[in-house]
């Protein structure tokens, strides 16, 4: 058995892209950079400007500015944009030779970075061959544009006006520039030159005052053009490119081939679907194909043909390879190509602009590569295969869908699933077309809202289909964090949408976790749920369940490739526990621990499998492992930085599909016996605080029994005449007081002896007429009381009411006239600027005619600013005196 994987081993910075050397390596490129010394020609006057060009679609002005040596070979040369968000870029730099230093040029781009940056290095304009290029940003935080952070007011405002100007203007849209020239010509085009112009002096004086000389400004662009080179350089040389290794060989944890490379991520490699061919990502951006078959021997180099191969391909039989290069807008050409492997011809070309998930791969292969398949706006093109071309005789037919976003073709190659997403609030969804003959028929659909993106995937014959549609987090119905995804089951009929079988598996929107089809049966496994989710083996015929495997915390699912086994793992943001199921018996073998794993496969052999802790996810202890399906660790290979690891395609028909060890079986079966026999442990009480000892029970009950016992007794006038009332317990009830708890009023002690006489009754009447009589007098003093300080306090809360009305108004009469006041000193400062403009501006073209008048060069409304003058300054006066 011979099993093969890779691994990349990239640069520490991820990010960063490979350096193109054209010639001799940067070997006088010293790490620590000084500042040149010394003086030079153009220091005393700076910079001149010299030449001005408008990019047509941003309305963004280009300046040029040279030194005063123009027609010696060291001269300065500084090329440069005023755009809308990042107000000054650089374009192109030239410097002159300063003492040990020789003279360079940097070119610096924007485009398909995330902002401005080095794209070009010439370390010495005397050897224009060693050029330096980089394909990609440079290495963070290096080659950065120096002049990113320049943000003036004057700039910015002189950049609006020319925007202003430009966009009364009438540009053909099919050029990219418009020259001075050009602008002289048009009509109305000499206001967008003056105020580019305006633009380009501006920065001019900013430079100045912000650098002082041109010596300091190459300074900063040679410190900035080596250091990046230099770190670019020291991390390519880290790279090991691809290494093969073994299994079978005599020691499997050496390679036994190397591929260089100069890729910095796993899209530099790649084997063809049926493991005859791999493809290699070279240094200088073509792509080099090996023969697996001869030991990797290379047959055929694909070279770019405008950039930079960013990323390809191979068709299923290893017939086409296809290369995508980045789009560049000034060239305009087409930059992906399909490559026949057999002449090594491009057959043909087209234009991607993006290389996104949604547009790549662009062609599309059915299994026996007759049938190919290309999705553009709202159509599929079906061309042959054999030999695709993009000419509409050499189309097969179309199939006409709007808004389409993804497609996917079945293995049988007789049906294609397209996902049409949500929109203008039609929901989601998936059609399954007949692709038999170009009569393109409707086999079934199924249609779900809050659906931003879906993943198809056919079952071994092609007649069903899983649906795993998402939707990112805070758009719709969602409230996870990661956004919402369900899994929904379509079996397409020849009936149409009659005879489908259609079915949701997640139900109470409850979140699929992950799901596989079997590859050689018609059944799939599913994790649904929420966390942890029920794992189910389900029938590929209605999509109903047939055996819970029960709820752990995975997911990730993997068959093997001879679909007796399959993996159930908690990766990502899981602990990385792992189950190994027999499909058959229905038995968990293994329970694995194998934390920070990234990336995990089955080998073709269907009982080896492959986890990899790799980089940039882990940044330590990368390695890579190799475990039997009873989970036995065989082989482990560190490295101090993996960037990808995989095995190698191969015929699982060329290994022996084996029955699982009776061995692992009998302890799989008594383990899980055991743990059906073991009683289910109680959920974990909620935690309570200590009671505190018998102090506080005792606090705690006399507490109780104080709010269980306390009466309040309020005055109730009685019903009848003060001075009459019906018994003293009645009167002595109606008092205003409040007892303590479970105490009642005590009565008057009697004689036991004689008994109350009449006299001491009638007394005892008479107290308590009087003391009934003085709570009532008291009580009606104390409402009075109340109701003065009530009244006395509404006067005081609506005098100062009243105050603060007062203030507000004169506050909001003070503001406004502050606001009036800065505006009038506005316009009066324009007005002064306007009638302090040099000669040569004020007159234009008139001085050459020989009138002077200043009414000539100005328009209508610059002449009311002026003619307005003695108004502005009168209220001006006004305010001012308002204000005091």
């Amino acid at each position: 058995m011979i099993l093969i994987w890779l691994r990349v081993v990239m640069a520490t910075d991820d990010d960063a892209l490979p350096v193109a050397a054209y010639a001799a390596l940067l070997t006088n490129l010293p790490l620590s950079l000084g500042a040149a010394a010394g003086p030079q020609p153009n220091d005393d006057d700076f910079l001149r400007l010299t030449g001005t060009a408008l990019r047509v679609h941003n309305k963004d002005a280009h300046c040029s500015f040279t030194g005063d040596w123009i027609l010696k070979q060291d001269w300065t040369s500084l090329d440069l944009s005023v755009g809308r968000t990042t107000l000054v870029q650089t374009l192109t730099v030239l410097c002159p030779k300063a003492d040990d230093y020789n003279g360079f040029m940097s070119k610096f781009t924007a485009e398909g970075r995330p902002e401005n940056v080095l794209l070009e290095f010439l370390p010495s304009r005397l050897d224009g061959k060693r050029k330096f290029v980089f394909d990609g940003p440079p290495p963070e935080p290096t080659g950065l544009d120096p002049l990113r952070l320049i943000d003036n007011s004057t700039l910015r405002d002189k950049r609006a006006s020319l925007e202003l100007a430009a966009s009364k203007l009438r540009l053909p849209r099919h050029l990219h520039f418009v020259t001075e020239s050009y602008l002289k010509a048009r009509r109305g085009g000499k206001e967008v030159f003056t105020a580019m112009r305006g633009v380009c002096l501006a920065l001019r004086d900013t430079l100045k005052m912000e650098y002082g000389t041109v010596r300091s400004l190459c300074d900063i662009y040679r410190n900035v053009s080596r250091t990046a080179v230099n770190t670019a350089w020291q991390q390519q040389q880290q790279s090991k490119g691809v290494e093969i290794y073994s299994t079978a060989s005599s020691d499997p944890s050496k390679p036994k081939y190397e591929l260089p490379t100069g890729a910095k991520s796993p899209d530099g490699f790649t084997y063809s679907p049926d493991g005859l061919m791999c493809g290699v990502l070279t240094q200088k951006g073509d792509v080099d194909v090996y023969d697996c078959t001869k030991g990797y021997t290379k047959i055929l180099t694909c070279q770019q043909q405008e950039s930079f191969i960013r990323n390809f391909y191979f068709s299923p039989k290893g017939t086409f390879l296809v290369t995508y290069e980045r789009y560049s807008t000034e060239t305009q050409k087409e930059n992906v190509h399909l490559w026949h492997l057999e002449t090594g011809e491009i057959i043909c070309s087209l234009i991607l602009k993006q290389s996104n998930q949604r547009m790549w791969p662009c062609f599309k292969w059915t299994k026996d590569e007759r049938v190919c398949v290309r999705m553009v706006t709202n159509e599929l093109h079906f061309l042959s295969g054999r030999r695709p071309q993009l000419t509409k005789e050499a189309t097969l037919f179309k199939l006409r869908l709007p808004n389409i976003a993804s497609f996917e073709l079945s293995p049988d190659c007789k049906t294609v699933a397209c996902f049409v997403g949500e929109n203008k609030g039609q929901p989601g969804m998936v059609k399954v077309y007949s692709i038999s003959s170009a009569d393109t028929k409707l086999l079934g659909q199924k249609s779900f809202f809050n659906c931003q993106t879906c993943s198809m995937e056919w079952n071994n014959d092609g007649t069903s289909l899983l649906m795993t549609v998402h939707q990112e987090s805070g758009r719709g119905l969602s409230q996870n964090y990661y956004g919402s995804t369900g899994l929904y089951f379509l079996r397409p009929s020849p009936m149409g949408q009659a005879g489908q079988n259609d079915l949701s598996l997640c139900t109470n929107n409850e979140p699929a976790q992950a799901s596989a089809w079997s590859p050689n049966t018609n059944e799939f496994i599913a994790l649904v749920g929420d966390m942890p989710p029920t794992l189910s083996l389900n029938e590929g015929v209605r999509g109903v369940s047939k055996v819970t495997f029960g709820r752990s915390r995975r997911n990730t699912l993997l068959w093997s490739p001879n679909g007796r086994y399959f993996l159930s793992g908690g990766f990502g943001n899981l602990p990385g526990e792992a189950d190994v199921w027999d499909k058959e018996k229905h038995v968990k073998l293994t329970t694995m621990n194998l934390p920070c794993t990234v990336l995990s496969d089955w080998g073709a052999d269907g009982r080896t499998l492959l986890t990899a802790s790799i980089a940039p996810r882990m940044r330590v202890d990368n390695h890579i492992k190799l475990h039997n399906y009873d989970g036995r660790q065989t082989l482990e290979i560190p490295f101090d930085e993996l960037y990808y690891a995989g095995w190698r395609p191969m015929d699982t028909s060329l290994f022996e599909d084996l029955a699982p060890s009776p061995r692992v079986v009998k302890a799989a079966t008594a383990a899980a016996k055991k743990a059906a026999k073991e009683p289910v442990a109680k959920a974990k009480a909620a935690y309570k605080p200590p009671s505190g000892g018998a102090f506080a029970a005792a606090l705690r009950a006399e507490r109780h029994a104080i709010e269980k016992t306390e009466v309040k007794v309020e005055y109730r006038p009685p019903s009848r005449a003060v001075g009459a009332p019906a018994n003293l317990q009645e009167l002595m009830n109606n008092l205003p007081q409040k007892l303590p708890p479970g105490m009642t009023v005590p009565l008057p002690q009697m004689n036991a002896k004689t008994g109350s006489s009449s006299t001491a009754s009638r007394n005892a009447r008479k107290r308590a007429n009087r003391a009934a009589a003085k709570a009532a007098k008291e009580e009606e003093e104390a409402e009075q009381r109340q109701k003065a300080e009530e009244e006395e306090k509404k006067a005081e809360e609506k005098a100062a009411a009243v105050e603060r009305e007062a203030h507000a108004e004169e506050g909001k009469q003070h503001t406004t006239d502050d606001k009036r006041l800065r505006n009038l000193r506005k316009k009066l400062k324009e007005v002064t600027a306007l009638k302090a403009l040099p000669c040569e501006l004020r007159l234009g073209a008139h001085v050459a005619m020989g009138v002077l008048s200043l009414a000539d060069s100005l328009n209508d409304a610059q002449m009311a600013k002026i003619a307005n003058e003695s108004n502005l300054v009168e209220e001006i006066k006004e305010i001012e005196a308002r204000l005091g």
